[in-house]
């Protein structure tokens, strides 16, 4: 994967030359990630797995050089005559407020089979407009089991172009995974308020679902028979 490393101000990291600079325009201007491995040939580690960073080779230079920082300043060099921790970068990107990630007052909650029914499992649905579909089939398929469950869909705007073969990561997919996250958090803090008085009685399962799940007649026994 190639990317740019550019400055809120519009200015990108260049390394023509062999040099760094900040500029709006230059030749040698992207950047290869690739995964970094532990350092195995430090005799204090003992294990090959990934480690939580990336690599930045400029991409198009002659011989390669990876960004490292050093002294206090960044630089261009080859990777094998660096310290690894010196190239080992963490990318991240800016996320929008909590706020704007579901949209406000508009959940929606059903009772799906016998709502006297206990115990309860809790589903929880994260979807879109472009999705609603989806939504009406999966209502359809619980209504069809017929298992007790109470539903909780929790609407967001329209995250991917699904007539589209791959996901916009800066802007599509850390956000797609922000919004689970908050559902999940959600789906949480309600299990605790339907939390049984008594410690003999059944407690209610609580399982996050796909939009594309199909579901049969006997589900819900099973899904407590794994999480309960």
């Amino acid at each position: 994967m190639l990317v740019r490393l550019r400055t809120a101000s519009g200015a990108t990291l260049c390394g023509d030359g062999g040099r760094l600079r900040l500029r709006r325009g230059c030749r040698l201007d992207q950047w290869e990630v690739s995964p970094r491995f532990w350092d195995v040939s430090d005799p204090r580690s003992a294990h090959t797995e990934y480690q939580a960073c990336v690599r930045l080779r400029l991409a198009g230079g002659s011989p390669h050089r990876d960004l490292v920082a050093r002294n206090g300043t960044l630089g261009l060099q080859r990777l094998l005559a660096v310290n690894s921790s010196r190239s080992c970068w963490v990318l991240g990107f800016r996320q929008p407020p909590s706020r704007s990630l579901l949209c406000a007052g508009c959940q929606q909650s059903y009772a799906i089979g016998d709502a006297g029914a206990e115990p309860i499992v809790h589903v929880w649905l994260l979807a879109s407009k472009t999705y609603g579909h989806l939504v009406d089939r999966m209502l359809a398929t619980l209504a069809a089991a017929g298992d007790a469950s109470h539903v909780h869909i929790r609407w967001a705007d329209d995250m991917r172009d699904a007539s589209q073969g791959q996901w916009d990561f800066a802007r599509t997919v850390f956000g797609f995974n922000m919004r689970k996250l908050l559902v999940l958090h959600e789906a949480h803090l309600e299990s605790l308020r339907h939390l049984p008085s008594s410690a003999t009685a059944p407690v209610p399962a609580v399982v996050l679902l796909d939009l594309d799940v199909v579901l049969f007649g006997g589900w819900a026994d099973v899904l407590r028979s794994c999480v309960v």
